[in-house]
């Protein structure tokens, strides 16, 4: 399992003895150093000669979406494209993890006060050249590390994407119902039907939208084939079978993280004439409830112990590579609320196009929540903005 990406210098800092972590986006032609924890959670065998595999895609940070020809799911945000649109950057081989081992993070965990026992760091060096724009801007990337591809070593099994569940029944109304009992489903997230007999229409990638219980109605990807649900008079109702199976990127024997390659401005470049990095009305905003990928501002409702996704979006006035750190409320921080998650962002990636950032936050608790994002910036004033969520029993 791979728990933990960093992205760092390539080089070793003489004053810190280690490899500085990126404190800016790189800029194209720079090496930046890619390294893993990777953790074998065995209790009782040795994971040996692992293929590691790194590999990047395309990525808009605005849209949660990877950036190629054919998105397995076709959708407006969000979008998760095939494997094979990835570009690898760079593979390396573990000897051996023994049962419950990991690999070091050097010069952090390899040290005798924090860890002992840990194996030796796994990285690759990363020539960004070919990965930057020619001209000011930005070419973001989610850069994936992947474990035994193929299964050439083994199959890597884990719970965070979970075996397929049984379907009982399926709805033929517009939009399809699907009966799948123990699912744990959520709301904008998509699966994959298989198996359904009679009702062929529902066998495919569909986005997941209302929740009752065990059901849960089939939306269609955008645009459609494969993920079309249209009106057809004189369906043939449900038969027998089916599974519907989660597709979530980054699972299993993967994991990701982001890094962009930013090529500044003359005027981010310039002392006197610094880039402003600013907020917009739209700067925080949920995901609904019933519409995938469609984002509300102000004001916005959610179920209780229902994950909701926010998403925070920072501009500036020229486009440059520091990085800033962006603080989530879950009430008004002057008001003594204490933060909930912290993420780093890079309001200059995009310049006046804005660059994203996204939380998954679950409401424990009914009623009005006031949410707050806080861009903490090392030359400017804090800047909040803000969104009500209105919190209903699920």
């Amino acid at each position: 399992m791979m728990r933990g990406l960093f992205f760092r210098q390539s080089t070793v800092d003489p004053d810190t003895g280690t490899y500085d972590f990126l404190s800016a986006n790189p800029a194209p032609g720079d090496i930046v150093r890619i390294e893993p924890r990777i953790y074998n959670y065995s209790t009782g065998q040795t994971a040996s000669n692992i293929s590691v595999v790194f590999q990047a895609i395309p990525y808009n940070s605005n849209s949660n979406s990877e950036l190629c020809s054919s998105p397995i799911n076709s959708t407006n945000g969000g979008a998760i494209c095939p494997a094979s649109a990835r570009t690898t950057i760079g593979e390396t081989t573990i000897r051996s993890l023994n049962s419950l081992q990991f690999t070091c993070l050097d010069g952090t965990d390899n040290e005798p006060i924090n860890v002992t026992g840990c194996a030796d760091p796994v990285y690759i060096n990363w020539d960004t050249s070919n990965f930057g724009s020619s001209g000011p801007g930005t070419n973001a990337y989610r850069v994936y590390v992947v474990l035994n591809p193929g299964s050439s070593a083994g199959k890597e099994t884990y719970g965070g994407e979970g075996p397929p569940v049984a379907i009982t029944h399926v709805s033929s109304t517009t939009p399809l119902v699907a009966t799948a009992p123990g699912n744990r489903f959520s709301v904008g997230e998509y699966v994959t039907i298989g198996g359904v007999k009679g009702l062929t229409e529902a066998n495919g990638i569909f986005g997941v939208g209302s929740i009752s219980g065990d059901e849960f109605t089939l939306e269609p990807c955008q645009p459609a084939p494969p993920c079309s649900i249209r009106s057809v008079p004189g369906r043939i109702p449900y038969e027998s079978g089916g599974t519907a199976t989660l597709l979530d990127t980054g699972q299993n024997n993967e994991g990701y993280g982001y890094i962009a390659i930013t090529t500044p401005s003359n005027v981010a470049a310039a002392e006197t004439n610094a880039p402003r990095d600013y907020l917009e009305s739209d700067s925080l905003e949920v995901v609904r409830e019933n519409v995938h990928h469609d984002l509300a501002p102000n004001q916005a409702s959610a179920m209780m112990n229902v994950p909701l996704q926010l998403r925070f979006k920072a501009y500036s006035s020229a486009v440059h590579s520091d990085a800033a750190q962006v603080l989530f409320f879950d009430g008004d921080p002057r008001k003594g609320a204490s933060a909930m998650a912290e993420k780093v962002i890079h309001p200059g990636e995009n310049g006046r196009a804005g660059a994203s950032v996204w939380l998954d936050w679950t409401p424990t608790t009914l009623g009005e929540h006031h949410l707050y994002a806080v861009l903490e910036e090392g030359s400017g004033t804090q800047q909040i903005a803000q969104i009500n969520v209105v919190v209903v029993m699920h």
